[in-house]
């Protein structure tokens, strides 16, 4: 609970002009706001009982130029939030979420079974930033009613203190009702939905064993289980349905005492003479317009409490912990990109790559070549930053580097295409890799692996692969294919054998 808070509180503090521009237009909505009451008020007192109907023209003049400027600044005010939600902080997570994807090791571009699922990345990025993003809002909004109601009560203790008195009792009144009914409508409802879940898989079941019941003849003793089910959802739902009756009629009823109070002290003010029928209308208008913070308070409540476990979920994953993730703007460039001695094994004392030295300069041309399981794929993976070397060093212009720096400067086509998220999966296999393959040529990248890019691709389409060894970058290509072929038309390539 309290890192959500922070969380909200983080991103309101990080934009506080904005929030602030928020909560003064409110203030200005508030007061705009009351130009109905007023307006009632002087039309009662000065036009109606006092005669000067030749004022009407004027003021009812003035009374639409002020709605139209209330509307400009609630259209203000709606565009500013959005703004703010939308574009200033749900955008900035977004991007958080997504560098975060990025950079944990690879975790969402190279995914493995025991990794996060595509449909924890879904329920992250669409359904728990959009709750974050609902909170957010309503929190906002819950300070700007916040504000409305001190103006409100501010006004109403001008004119009347009984009544402004009256209605700072609502507050604490309408809380005590609301924590009364509070606990058991939510165990009402959190029953209702165990029993519903309930029902829906016995349903489930028996329609899954049909086969099974009419072989067994127990039809009978199957409909008095989900009988039973179905009428101890019902029976939940009646009492639930009694609790949201009772407690909208106590508000009900709470509410009419307090309007009755108001007029009767209103009423009484009159008759003394120290009140004008039409402030008496004023401040009629006014208090009832107490009640909608009010209430907004409650379903405030109720939405920030249902939304707590995806904001939780959320702040626990903008908590993992990656390496440097701030956005690189410098284009990437090396000079020299050197292996020492490199090791790496996937399974603890069987080395896929031993001892392995390599060095690389900017714009070399390389054709890995050797038989299966000789650490080719390992190495590209090594060099893309997607492996950590177990022992051995990795420099990039004689200073060791990190995985980061080494997935900043390179691109990576790997064998096996289904672990790109981004990459498309439709089409045979040799379409599949023509298309990927073009995603590639608009990567800006100083080294270029390709692992066996040109193994389901037809023969007379192989330039398509072959072209990056023309290109201005470092490219490193594992292939099974004919190197001489290769050379022919594409000179400058060096032939390695691992």
């Amino acid at each position: 609970m309290n890192k959500n808070r922070r969380l909200l509180q983080q991103y309101l503090k990080d934009n506080i002009w904005l929030t602030i521009a928020l909560l003064v237009l409110s203030i200005l909505i508030s007061i705009l706001s009351l130009t109905v009451p007023w307006f009632m008020q002087y039309f009662t007192d000065i036009i109606v009982i006092g005669g000067a109907w030749e004022n009407i023209g004027t003021v009812v003049g003035i009374f639409l130029v002020i709605i139209l400027l209330r509307f400009a600044v609630d259209l203000l005010y709606e565009q500013l939030m959005a703004y703010l939600v939308f574009q200033k902080i749900t955008l900035s997570v977004r991007k958080r979420i997504e560098h975060i994807l990025i950079f944990m090791e690879c975790k969402y571009l190279y995914k493995k079974k025991e990794e996060i699922s595509e449909k924890d990345i879904e329920t992250i990025l669409l359904g728990d930033v959009d709750a974050f993003k609902n909170v957010l809002s309503q929190t906002i909004k819950f300070f700007t009613e916040v504000l409305k109601l001190l103006v409100y009560i501010s006004i109403l203790l001008y004119y009347s203190l009984p009544v402004g008195l009256i209605v700072c009792a609502r507050i604490p009144i309408y809380y005590i009702v609301s924590n009364l009914f509070d606990r058991p409508l939510s165990t009402r409802s959190e029953k209702n939905r165990a029993v519903q879940s309930s029902l829906i898989q016995k349903v489930k079941k028996i329609f899954q064993s049909l086969p099974a019941i009419k072989t067994l003849q127990i039809e009978m003793r199957v409909e008095q289980d989900l009988d039973r089910q179905i009428t101890g959802y019902c029976k939940n739902q009646s009492k639930l349905s009694i609790l949201n009756a009772g407690y909208q009629e106590l508000n009900t009823a709470i509410n009419t005492i307090l309007n009755v109070l108001v007029l009767v002290l209103c009423g009484r003010a009159i008759l003394q003479g120290s009140m004008t029928l039409g402030t008496m209308m004023l401040i009629s208008n006014i208090q009832s317009r107490t009640t909608m913070p009010l209430f907004f308070f409650n379903n405030y409540y109720l939405q920030y409490k249902s939304s707590f476990p995806g904001i939780s979920r959320l702040v626990r994953f903008l908590e993992t912990e990656v390496e440097n993730t701030a956005l690189r703007s410098d284009r990437p460039h090396f000079e020299t990109l050197s292996l020492r001695n490199v090791s790496y094994s996937y399974v603890t004392g069987q080395y896929a790559l031993e001892n392995f030295s390599l060095e690389i300069k900017s714009g070399d041309k390389l054709i890995l070549t050797g038989d299966n399981m000789t650490g080719k794929s390992t190495l590209l993976k090594l060099l893309a930053g997607l492996l950590t070397a177990d022992n051995g060093q990795i420099l990039v212009d004689g200073k060791e580097t990190s995985n980061y720096e080494l997935r900043h400067i390179s691109t990576l086509f790997l064998q096996n295409q289904n672990n790109y998220c981004y990459f498309d999966q439709e089409g045979s296999g040799g379409e599949v890799q023509l298309l990927n393959l073009s995603i590639m040529r608009d990567v800006s990248s100083p080294l270029i692996l390709l692992d066996e890019a040109d193994a389901s691709i037809n023969r007379n389409r192989l330039d398509e692969v072959y072209r990056f060894l023309n290109s201005d970058a470092a490219v490193i290509l594992v292939t099974h294919r004919d190197t001489d072929r290769i050379l022919l038309d594409y000179p400058n390539a060096k032939i390695i054998q691992i």
